[in-house]
């Protein structure tokens, strides 16, 4: 078994960082091609605005939910928008 060297793997670890690489390694993540193959099933839904202070809706939004929505909730709650959570709502019980 090969010995794991700290000082290697960061000197490797610090030269990639210099890189500025910008890396999405999300898993599920679909492109904006295979988004736009259903968008005409959308059209007459008027559900054409997904795009949000540089995210995009149809990607599963932040982890923490869309912004403009833990803002309305924590407005509602009386909180500040950084303590909200919001979870996808499953409507099959």
């Amino acid at each position: 078994m090969a010995k794991y060297d700290f000082n290697e793997a960061k000197e490797q670890y610090e030269a990639l960082k210099a890189l500025g690489k910008q890396v999405d390694m999300t898993r599920g993540r679909p492109s904006e091609k295979q988004f736009a193959v259903g968008m005409r099933m959308l059209e007459g839904a008027d559900a054409l605005d997904y795009k949000y202070a540089g995210g995009d809706a149809r990607n599963y939004g932040d982890l923490a939910g869309i912004p403009a929505a833990r803002e309305l909730f924590a407005q509602l709650g009386d909180y500040p928008s950084a303590r909200a959570y919001v979870e996808r709502c499953d409507t099959r019980l």
